[in-house]
């Protein structure tokens, strides 16, 4: 007897599997609040560097900070709602802490990338979507696994 195909949408199925699978949902939800928190992060960046003339590389690290918390409560409030939470003050030193290492492999992606590839130096903000992609997977595990854990 075989079996007939299913006549399921492809949004029915996506939906199944993001509850069979809950670190799909997850990981949707971290890279939608990880976008918003690239919008912070651009934006400040560019304030920084226009308005303040502040240099680039100074720029790119302070801009991290107003992303980083804004990226915190976000995940808190709304990828990591169902997990245990616990003082906002400890746990948001937690998040900036392994966020740090993240942004060690956001920073360093940028400064490699604009420091010894001319296409990224006329082209900065290329590095800095690159900065971006090389720490979202290490942020996404241990924000997953460290700071928002399971109940």
């Amino acid at each position: 007897m075989s079996q007939q195909p299913s006549s399921a949408s492809p949004m029915q199925l996506f939906n199944a599997y993001r509850r069979r699978y809950p670190i799909i949902n997850d990981f949707l939800k971290f890279g939608t609040v990880g976008a918003s928190g690239f919008l912070v992060d651009v934006t400040i960046y560019y304030l920084l560097q226009w308005l303040l003339g502040i240099p680039h590389l100074t720029a790119r690290g302070m801009s991290f900070w107003f992303s980083a918390s804004w990226n915190w409560y976000w995940n808190r409030n709304f990828t990591f709602k169902h997990r245990r939470h616990g003082r906002k003050v400890t746990q948001w030193v937690g998040y900036i802490i392994t966020g740090g290492v993240g942004f060690g492999l956001n920073w360093g992606t940028y400064y490699l990338l604009v420091t010894y590839v001319e296409f990224f130096d006329q082209y900065k903000i290329l590095a800095l979507i690159a900065g971006v992609g090389a720490g979202m997977m290490f942020n996404f595990v241990s924000a997953r696994t460290l700071i928002f854990r399971s109940i």
